[in-house]
């Protein structure tokens, strides 16, 4: 993670009706928050690489079959720093 920032929230949400549960993380520096969503990548329209709206940065990218994305009032080199750290869990 990027320097000052930890993990406040871990939630666990369905992604539908019939769809696997999306990992939700709210992650923090004490000032700024963002989120990260982790879910089995299912869809050819999810959000690979940056995006921006307004004051809001996302970065999105696939691994090991799963669809990383983090989102906040960030900048945009934070989102894709706290994106691309994500590694599958080998225990």
């Amino acid at each position: 993670l990027p320097k000052g920032y930890h993990i406040k929230l871990r939630t666990q949400m369905p992604a539908g009706k019939d769809g696997p549960p999306v990992s939700h993380f709210v992650l923090t520096d004490g000032l700024a928050s963002l989120s990260l969503y982790i879910e089995p990548n299912g869809s050819d329209s999810v959000l690979i690489g940056g995006s921006r709206i307004g004051a809001v940065n996302a970065f999105g990218r696939i691994i090991e079959g799963y669809h990383i994305t983090a989102v906040g009032a960030v900048p945009a080199l934070t989102v894709e720093k706290i994106a691309q750290a994500v590694r599958p869990n080998t225990n």
